[in-house]
């Protein structure tokens, strides 16, 4: 890796440390920082003979495995030999931070920089330095940094934050580079605030360890935090399944009545299970005494019979709205726009189908069925291509890294503005003043609720919060071609 130092920032200025720049490319590369990527410390082999441990995939994809907005989600029964890593590590020893600066316990000191650690699977020991060419697994990583770098210069400039020093560590998407990372890096282990890592067993160890540090970490990617249990300081930003299934069932009844609502699925528990996602906001969007509940459309889980698939029956019992929480199998949400579409008549008026964020990737063809179904689709992040600040930053982004920013480069923006506004209000008092901070930033919004563990007793039932998530999402509705923010619903 190139490492060469970074000019010095403006003296009106936050003053940030970055470890690494890397700016890679299809053909090229260049990295830049002020000591270089923190990758693990040097080891012995791990394996007998001196061979070097293969390294793990980010995200090995199997047949139980899907996602939701981007984030690996467990189909139906969990990968038992990475659980098995997940708890084979010993807590390292907490950090020797100062008393009195630790998280929470105060305001920043005068000529005290708040210290926060990127961890993401940048892939730096994958990189081939014959093509220069990089592995697409990294890019997530790559653009949520860049999205990072364009936040902080609009930061530096602003004299009213306060010291930001940013140390960026290359996880390899390696739990085992993971734990040493937090054993033997004794920056690490000061840092104030951790942001990341990616996959799940990572965020895990990650969570886990900082607590004990009384770190606050903020996870950007994993939409999965079902492991962490109380833990105050652990937010996370990738808004979860369940919240995707509320704010569409929220959507719509501020419209529709449950009886012209159905939900369709595949006859597999993961798709069944989260059926009870809408059932559960429904009933507590009705009347006490109204117990009717949506339509279930069950639908055999092989591809021979969605051929056959009638909706009919929906249609004529008045049904308006048809909810398709599925992503995984796209020839089964195709069957279902098709088929719908093509049986639907004149007089059944305006039908609405909503869907999950990944349909926003689908293939054009899928197009006429988003334009005749009046398709909605939940999404975290939502970048208007008119709006003079995308404008702006897409326009900078393109001169500054040769390519045009992802979803992934807009929440590594929002996200960055948004930790230093609330760092510049709060200091050390961070983890505690963030659930109380709500921001719309420039294409992503942040509003984080505390997850609660249900303890019953015999008086009464309580719950003690868990870890905090981001329930902040757009609604967006397919209009002449493209997604737009949905319509208010009256």
């Amino acid at each position: 890796m190139i490492s060469v130092p970074n000019p010095p920032p403006p003296s009106n200025g936050s003053n940030f440390i970055v470890l690494v720049r890397l700016l890679m490319l299809s053909m090229v590369l260049v990295s830049v920082g002020c000591a270089g990527l923190r990758k693990a410390p040097e080891r012995p082999t791990d394996k007998p003979g001196g061979e070097s441990p293969v390294l793990e995939e980010i995200e090995g994809k199997t047949k139980n495995e899907d996602r939701i907005d981007g984030e690996l989600v467990l189909e139906e029964e969990e990968n038992e030999e990475e659980n098995e890593n997940a708890g084979e590590f010993t807590e390292p020893a907490p950090s020797t931070e100062p008393e009195g600066e630790k998280p929470g316990t105060g305001f920043l000191n005068p000529g005290r920089s708040m210290e926060i650690a990127l961890m993401l699977p940048f892939l730096g020991d994958r990189l081939d330095p014959a093509s220069l060419s990089i592995d697409e697994r990294a890019l997530p990583a790559l653009h949520f940094f860049r999205g990072m770098e364009m936040a902080l210069d609009s930061i530096r400039r602003n004299p009213s934050i306060p010291d930001l020093n940013i140390r960026v560590y290359d996880t390899e998407a390696n739990p085992a580079t993971v734990y040493r990372l937090l054993s033997e890096d004794t920056l690490l282990g000061n840092a104030d605030v951790i942001v990341g890592p990616l996959r799940p067993v990572n965020v895990e160890m990650v969570a886990t360890i900082a607590n004990a540090r009384e770190q606050v970490v903020i996870s950007p990617f994993s939409a999965n935090s079902s492991f962490v249990d109380d833990n105050q300081r652990f937010f996370q930003v990738s808004p979860s399944l369940e919240t995707h299934c509320q704010t569409i069932t929220r959507h719509i009844r501020k419209a529709w009545k449950s009886k012209q609502v159905a939900l369709i699925c595949r006859d597999k528990e993961a798709e069944t299970s989260r059926l009870a996602y809408f059932h559960d906001t429904n009933a507590l969007l009705s009347d006490p005494s109204d117990t009717t509940k949506f339509h279930e459309y069950i639908i055999p889980d092989t591809s021979d019979v969605y051929i056959g698939l009638d909706f009919r029956p929906l249609l004529d019992d008045s049904v308006k709205v048809f909810v398709v929480p599925s992503w995984s199998n796209r020839p089964f949400i195709y069957s279902v726009l098709r088929l719908l579409s093509s049986q639907i008549q004149e007089e059944d008026g305006q039908i609405i189908v909503y869907g999950m964020p990944q349909w926003m990737d689908f293939d054009i063809s899928s197009y006429e069925y988003f334009e005749k179904l009046n398709v909605h689709v939940t999404a975290p992040v939502f970048v208007d291509p008119f709006y003079p600040e995308t404008i702006r930053m897409s326009k900078d982004y393109f001169d500054r890294y040769a390519t045009f920013p992802t979803t992934d480069s807009w929440l590594g923006y929002d996200l960055t503005l948004y930790l230093a506004s609330v760092i510049a209000d709060a200091g050390l008092n961070v983890p505690w003043r963030i659930p109380n901070s709500p921001y719309r930033g420039v294409t992503s919004g942040l509003e984080f609720d505390p997850v609660q563990s249900v303890e019953e007793t015999e008086i009464s039932t309580t719950g003690a919060v868990k870890y905090y998530a981001n329930k902040r999402l757009y609604m967006l509705e397919f209009d002449n071609y493209r997604f737009v923010p949905a319509r208010s619903q009256e």
